[in-house]
């Protein structure tokens, strides 16, 4: 009997904060993603960086130490490159310039969304995706805030061998909004309303 106490005892010692991280992400919507090698679980939205999404945050959080950080991804899709130097959002009548801080990575896009390479598969080539993804600046952090309550929200992508305008969707700003939240909470600030 002393063996089903202790037994149930290391359970609820080991179980509660995994089913508080189950809690966590499903009030939020998140897929975590656990990077073993480098100590991080990687917290994204499970709708919010599918298909034609343009922008999204996710979250890091370290293993050992709790600390928390925010990302943010901006992705062109296209047939062809235009070499994005800066992204302009226009969030209702407000605009922000964004120039890429490091360079921006090109990735061939393949049949299945992957964001690795896959020449060696013989799969069909669906385009091309330009990927900027960075940790998000203060700055950043307080534009994807306007970006997730504004009621229109359009997407300029200057290039260097042309432009593309396109509108982030309403769906893309919920997402957003349950990731910055997310943020919020594991990092103690007040959530979006």
């Amino acid at each position: 009997m002393k063996r089903f106490w202790v037994c149930l005892l290391l359970f609820i010692v080991f179980a509660s904060p995994l089913a508080a991280d189950k809690k966590f992400e499903k009030k939020y919507n998140l897929k975590p993603i656990v990077d073993e090698k480098n100590g991080i679980t990687w917290y994204k939205h499970k709708e919010g960086t599918q298909g034609g999404v343009k922008i999204y945050p996710y979250i890091g959080k370290r293993m050992e130490s709790g600390e928390t950080f925010l990302r943010m991804v901006i992705i062109y899709y296209g047939r062809d490159n235009i070499f994005v130097n800066e992204y302009i959002f226009t969030v209702d009548d407000e605009e922000f310039v964004l120039k890429p801080r490091r360079t921006v990575e090109t990735v061939e896009m393949r049949e299945s969304r992957s964001r690795r390479n896959t020449a060696d598969t013989g799969s069909m080539s669906k385009g091309l995706a330009e990927i900027y993804d960075i940790a998000a600046s203060p700055e950043e952090y307080a534009m994807m805030e306007k970006i997730c309550q504004a009621k229109t929200v359009k997407l300029r992508y200057n290039g260097a061998t042309g432009y593309l305008k396109v509108p982030v969707h309403k769906e893309t700003k919920k997402a957003m909004k349950d990731v910055l939240n997310a943020y919020k909470e594991l990092t103690g600030g007040e959530p979006i309303k």
